[in-house]
């Protein structure tokens, strides 16, 4: 509370009673002012706040639906990107796999080829070697049935 001075000529028109009545009137006066001037600005603050409050949860909303709104772009986006690299490893994958089995009809080609050749080479040396064995057999027989002749006539 500040100080109050009152001028001589007022305090001895008033006397001292007088001016002690009004100095409890202005300091009554001075708190009423202070206190309406308090709740005039607690007020305008409050609207104020209402006001930026609501300001704030407009510009939030705002952003949130632009922000919703570039995610889902981007996710779009990235699922056109992602279906194209998907159709890019699919046809990659097809002309692998193409070239895999072009690449193993030819190795099963080229072996079928070496079990001909291995099947008829066995095939000639069994004839050589029954051959070998029956020209054997049949000295052998012819051996024994001259001995045999041999032995029958010499008598």
């Amino acid at each position: 509370m500040a100080i109050i001075t009152i001028p001589k000529i007022l305090q001895e028109k008033l006397t001292d009673k007088g001016a002690d009545a009004l100095v409890r009137i202005l300091d009554v006066v001075e708190e009423r002012s202070q206190s309406h001037t308090l709740e005039i600005a607690e007020e305008r603050f409050e609207k104020r706040l209402i006001t930026e409050a609501a300001q704030i949860r407009a510009d939030l909303k705002s952003e949130i639906i632009s922000a919703k709104a570039e995610l889902k772009d981007e996710i779009a986006s990235v699922k056109t990107e992602l279906k194209e690299e998907i159709a890019t490893v699919r046809a990659d994958l097809r002309i692998t796999g193409e070239r895999l089995s072009k690449r193993i009809e030819t190795e099963i080609a080229n072996l079928r080829t070496e079990l001909k050749t291995d099947t008829t080479n066995t095939k000639s040396e069994l004839i050589k070697w029954m051959f070998i064995f029956w020209v054997g057999q049949f000295a052998s027989i012819v051996g024994v049935l001259t001995a045999i002749l041999f032995a029958f006539f010499k008598k």
